[in-house]
């Protein structure tokens, strides 16, 4: 177990080492298909435990957890943020799934949490579990509400460029997206263990409006790099209350990062978007293209 203090944030990191033979994927590593039918994506699935310290967990959790985690290849890693604990578990599956996931999420994590549970650990307190644009919330093993982000106008992170950065070098990410200027909007990024926090603050000319929700723009964030020679994958986020997205980016060596950005005219930039600060002004694209980069 690493924990390091970062920022006004603590991190703890706990790799979970899967004996099943497959690879783990949690922020290292891509799961690969040569069928596009049943082709495999990795997402997370976020529990945050509100009012909980880690000492109040219970030594069957990790088994708990490994046991979920056994079909597939996983990982975890565990923040601690003011007021709650938050695990994020990172699983590939296919498509089909994650869809079912979302479709009855509050069934699933019904079955998941409280059923045959040796331990009252769920069932205490307060838990909300995000899938993707899922939201569930539990208090004392009920439920409290099952929504969905779109209805909420959340911040959501479309596109990131580059989609590879060069490990141990301090790269500027632009993020495109929705409601991404909306007051309140963080930027997260998590890496290795480490986990930033950065408020979005709209420039001086933008208001707070019904304009801002709903449309599109880019902003800007910086990646430190991390240590040098250690490749893997970075996950930029979007919060803004209980509500937001995360994105993949490629941290390897140079050779190819150049040839990952190679491909980034074949990926569309999502929308028409002016964004224009006292560091640099982006004009709006002429040309969308079909692809997009999630899908990609």
């Amino acid at each position: 177990t690493q924990k390091i203090a970062y920022g006004r944030e603590t991190v703890i990191k706990k790799p979970i080492f899967i004996t099943s033979g497959c690879p783990s994927s949690g922020s290292d590593q891509s799961p690969t298909s040569s069928n596009s039918d049943t082709q495999e994506r990795t997402s997370r699935i976020i529990f945050k435990l509100f009012g909980k310290d880690p000492s109040d967990f219970p030594q069957t959790l990790r088994t708990q957890i490994l046991e979920w985690l056994s079909y597939s290849p996983s990982d975890m890693e565990s923040y601690i943020r003011p007021g709650c604990v938050i695990l994020s578990v990172f699983t590939s599956m296919p498509k089909a799934v994650w869809d079912q996931l979302r479709g009855d999420l509050q069934e699933r994590m019904k079955l998941l949490l409280f059923k045959d549970c040796g331990s009252d650990f769920w069932k205490s307190g307060r838990i909300l579990v995000q899938a993707e644009q899922q939201l569930v919330s539990f208090k004392s093993g009920k439920i409290e509400f099952c929504r969905s982000h779109r209805s909420l106008k959340a911040p959501k992170i479309l596109s990131v460029r580059p989609i590879a950065v060069v490990a141990g070098e301090e790269t500027r990410l632009i993020l495109t997206g929705h409601n991404l200027m909306t007051p309140g909007t963080k930027i997260l990024c998590a890496y290795r263990g480490k986990y930033v926090s950065e408020n979005v603050v709209p420039q001086d000319h933008q208001v707070c409006s019904a304009t801002l929700f709903n449309t599109c723009s880019m902003i800007e964030h910086t990646f430190s790099g991390g240590p040098p020679d250690v490749l893997g994958r970075l996950f930029v986020e979007v919060e803004r209350g209980l509500k937001g997205n995360s994105f993949p980016v490629i941290v390897a060596d140079s050779a190819i990062c150049r040839e990952l950005r190679s491909l980034e005219g074949d990926i569309d930039i999502p929308c028409e978007v002016i964004v224009t600060n006292k560091h640099s002004k982006m004009h709006s694209q002429d040309d969308v293209k079909i692809s997009n980069q999630e899908d990609v």
